[in-house]
């Protein structure tokens, strides 16, 4: 400050002596980039030398003030805060060592730290704004603490004005490169929201994808985790096409925008189909049931997860929803749309493994064998189905009641099930569903209907027999 007013009176001095019409030639450079820095003295000397002594006491309260003013800050942990620190003590010694000792800015090289780090605030989500806040605190507080200092020694108060405008270009410097090294890494990330979305949702339901990460970049693109939401995962059917040609990310997006926020809805694909997190609605009625028929159409299914919040909370609803349609592809069951909540038994004995299947075994024994037929399991599936009310049960085979007692009679002798028992028919509804997901039980089960729709001959038995038999000879 001091040098600029000193340069500003030699000016005045010059145009008082200057001809008429005479030009006074203007600088090109700042006043502070064409002197050399005048050196300091011992007095701020010892006083920088007191003054960093406690320079871990200044990185922590930059640190804690910033994560009080900019609540992304305050979302970062472990590693990620850990960097934040050491992004701050980078600064605080450029700040001792550049700019009063050596009364420079920073290279380029020595810039390349920062910038890492103003790359990598890109993906935590910390907005640019929040970012450049965090260096004008810092040097708000390095500045108090110097001047506090100098208090009691006004010898170095004119040794830290000539530092002033030194000061304020190596801040200029600072900001405008970690501004554009922000911002073509955010370019660089969001080339594309929908890929950037496809990123996003592959990280969602990954293991090895952390939580800290899946919320940055929900972050970064503004996604807001705290509403509740359902996961929905959809993918080809196991008769379909894997490529799942015929549906797109956009034709769902916009069929599922129909009677939805399309500003909650988020779609993106993943590597088995397309997941998507969809705002419950205001009635509560169950979502997905409006697109079943287009799903069918197309030859897909589509899982659905339980209502969740926040990032831990959708990474389950997203697993879960994979699982139910994993689970209702393995029943084959007829509606495209499969709900976790319904299938959540069969998921705790975890069918499809060979634990489920040798449970199953034990539960039904002979039952389970091609040998016992279709229609002592048929049976047992309709009794089970309706609670094992009898009459129901019945209505829904198209049998009288009483042919219904008859057969679970029969079945009671034959494989010695007691239906009465309330845990024996838990085991028994959970092992024909597992039965039902057994490869091999489909594959017996569409030979028999095969064998039961075999087209009849057009030609008539007394036909048959009489081409059969010898023309005699006259």
């Amino acid at each position: 400050m001091l040098a600029t007013i000193e340069g500003t009176d030699e000016m005045r001095r010059r145009s008082d002596h200057a001809e008429p019409g005479e030009s006074l030639p203007r600088p090109t450079r700042p006043y502070a980039a064409r002197c050399k820095p005048v050196p300091l003295s011992p007095t701020l000397l010892l006083l920088l030398q007191k003054v960093s002594r406690t320079r871990e006491q200044q990185v922590r309260k930059i640190v804690a003030r910033c994560r009080r003013l900019y609540p992304h800050y305050r979302a970062l942990s472990g590693a990620a805060l850990e960097g934040l620190r050491e992004n701050v003590r980078y600064a605080v010694a450029g700040f001792y060592g550049r700019v009063f000792v050596d009364g420079r800015p920073a290279t380029a090289a020595e810039l390349e730290p920062t910038l890492r780090m103003a790359r990598l605030r890109v993906a935590q989500g910390v907005p640019l704004d929040a970012m450049i806040g965090c260096y004008q605190v810092g040097l708000t507080a390095l500045w108090d603490d110097l001047i506090e200092s100098a208090r009691s020694e006004p010898t170095v108060w004119l040794d830290l004005l000539r530092r002033v405008s030194i000061s304020l270009a190596s801040q200029t410097r600072l900001i405008t490169a970690v501004t554009e090294a922000y911002v073509a890494e955010r370019e660089r990330l969001l080339h594309s929201r929908g890929q950037a979305l496809d990123e996003f949702m592959r990280l969602l339901p990954a293991e090895d994808a952390p939580l800290g990460v899946v919320e940055a970049r929900a972050r970064l693109l503004e996604l807001r985790l705290e509403s509740p939401r359902v996961a929905a995962f959809f993918a080809p059917a196991r008769s379909a096409a894997v490529d799942g040609v015929g549906i797109t990310t956009e034709t769902l997006r916009s069929l599922l925008a129909r009677d939805r926020s399309a500003d909650d809805l988020v779609v993106g694909r993943i590597q088995e189909g397309i997941l998507a997190l969809l705002p419950l609605r205001a009635d509560h009625t169950p979502p997905l049931d409006d697109v079943a028929g287009f799903l069918r159409k197309h030859g897909w299914r589509a899982g659905i997860g339980g209502p969740a919040t926040g990032a831990e909370g959708l990474r389950r609803s997203a697993r879960e929803a994979q699982r139910a349609l994993e689970l209702g592809s393995l029943l084959g069951t007829e509606n495209p749309v499969c709900r976790y909540a319904d299938l959540l038994l069969l998921d705790l004995v975890d069918i499809g493994s060979p634990r489920a299947t040798a449970f199953m075994q034990r539960v039904l024994g002979r039952l389970a064998t091609a040998e016992a037929g279709d229609t002592h399991r048929t049976t047992l599936r309709a009794v089970c189905r309706h609670g094992f009310h009898l009459k129901l049960a019945a209505a829904a085979l198209g049998i009288h009641p009483n042919t219904m007692s008859y057969r679970l009679g029969q079945i009671r002798q034959r494989f010695g099930l007691d239906l009465e028992d309330p845990e024996t028919r838990v085991r028994l509804h959970v092992a024909l569903q597992i039965l039902e997901a057994t490869p091999a039980h489909d594959d017996a089960r569409a030979r028999t209907r095969r064998r039961r729709i075999r087209p009849r001959s057009v030609v008539s038995r007394p036909q048959i027999r009489r081409r059969a038999l010898p023309r005699e000879s006259h």
